[in-house]
C-alpha cells in the first residue's frame, strides 16, 4: 500500500505546483522525488531523504523527517517541525511554533509568530501512517479504529486526515516523467500533467485527465468521461469507461470499452469487448413496456 499513487477528488496538476481541493493532507513518502511545488489547505508530511523542488505554501502544520530538502520558499500555516539536517533553499514563515533538530540550513532566512525550539524532532509521522494503511489493506479496519481511540484518549491530533495524496517512497513524480514503484488510485475531476510509468494497477475516476503517455504494470480502470492525451501501455487489461477518450494508441492483453469511447490511435490487444452505452441499454428495456413517452423521460 505505501508504495502507491494516491491523489484526491479534484488534485490538479499546475506547471510548477500540485494544487489540492480542500483540507488535504500532502504526505512525501521516504526517498521520493517530488518535481513541484505543493498548495494546500491541509498539512504536509515529508519523510526522510525526501525532495520538493519548488514553493511549498500550507495552511496547517508541515513535518519534515530528516535529511529532507525543499528548493523554494516554504510557508506553514501553522506549526513547522524540521528534523535533523533538513535544508530549505528559499524563506521560510512559519503561522505558529518552529520545531528544528540539528544543523538545519534555512538559506533564505525565516519568520516565526511563535515560540521556536531546538531540538530533534521525533520523525514518527510517515512510519504511522504507513501501518495504519497497511492495517486497512489487510481488512484490519478494527485495529485501526483502535489505535486511533487510543490516540484522542490522549488528546493527540489525527495524523491523517480522510483526504489525502500520497507520493510513495521511492517515487519521482515530475513535469516530463513520473514513475511510481507501486500501483495508483486517482480521484475525480483531478488534472495531471506528464508521463507516468505505473508499477502495478491503476485506477483513474471520472471526468479525469492526463496530458502525457501511461504505462501500467497490471490492469488500468478509466472512469467515465476521463482523458488520457497519449498512449496507454498495459501489460493486464485496460476498462475504458463510457465516454472514456485516449488520444493515442491503447495496447494490452484485452481491451472492454463501450460505443461511446473513443479511441484515437490503434487498439492492440488479444481481445476487445464493447458494450452498448448506459442509456441504451435502458432504452432498449423501457422499450420492452408501451411508453409514449420514453423520449421525454431520457
Amino acid at each position: 500500500m505505501d508504495k502507491n499513487l494516491m491523489i484526491p477528488d479534484g488534485t490538479v496538476f499546475e506547471e510548477r505546483a500540485i494544487v489540492t481541493k480542500g483540507q488535504t493532507d500532502v504526505i512525501v513518502g521516504d526517498h521520493a522525488q517530488l518535481h513541484y511545488g505543493v498548495i494546500t489547505q491541509g498539512r504536509m508530511f515529508m519523510g526522510s531523504r525526501a525532495i520538493v523542488t519548488g514553493n511549498v505554501e500550507v495552511g496547517d502544520d508541515i513535518r519534515i523527517d530528516s535529511w529532507s530538502s525543499i528548493d523554494g520558499d516554504v510557508s506553514g500555516g501553522r506549526d513547522v517541525h524540521l528534523g535533523e539536517r533538513v535544508g530549505i533553499d528559499g524563506c521560510l514563515s512559519v503561522g505558529r511554533d518552529l520545531d528544528v533538530g540539528d544543523d538545519v540550513q534555512l538559506k533564505g532566512g525565516f519568520e516565526a509568530h511563535g515560540w521556536i525550539n531546538i531540538r530533534d524532532p521525533v520523525p514518527l509521522v510517515i512510519y504511522l501512517f504507513i501501518y495504519l494503511i497497511d492495517l486497512l489493506g489487510m481488512g484490519r479496519g478494527k485495529e485501526v479504529e483502535e489505535i486511533l481511540l487510543e490516540l484522542e484518549e490522549e488528546d493527540e491530533d489525527i495524523l491523517v486526515g480522510n483526504d489525502f495524496l500520497l507520493i510513495p517512497a521511492n517515487a519521482v513524480v515530475g513535469l516530463e516523467h513520473s514513475t511510481i514503484p507501486g500501483g495508483g488510485a486517482v480521484g475525480e475531476d483531478c488534472k495531471l500533467l506528464g508521463n507516468y510509468s505505473i508499477g502495478g494497477p491503476l485506477t483513474i475516476g471520472v471526468d479525469t485527465s492526463v496530458y502525457g503517455t501511461v504505462r501500467v504494470t497490471g490492469d488500468a480502470t478509466l472512469g467515465p468521461g476521463s482523458l488520457i492525451y497519449g498512449d496507454l501501455w498495459s501489460d493486464g487489461n485496460v476498462s475504458l469507461g463510457e465516454g472514456a477518450r485516449v488520444e493515442g494508441e491503447v495496447k494490452a492483453q484485452g481491451v472492454e470499452m463501450y460505443r461511446s469511447t473513443v479511441i484515437k490511435g490503434e487498439i492492440r490487444a488479444s481481445w476487445v469487448r464493447i458494450h452498448p452505452s448506459e442509456t441504451r441499454v435502458a432504452i432498449e428495456k423501457l422499450e420492452q413496456y408501451p411508453n409514449p413517452n420514453i423520449e421525454g423521460m431520457l
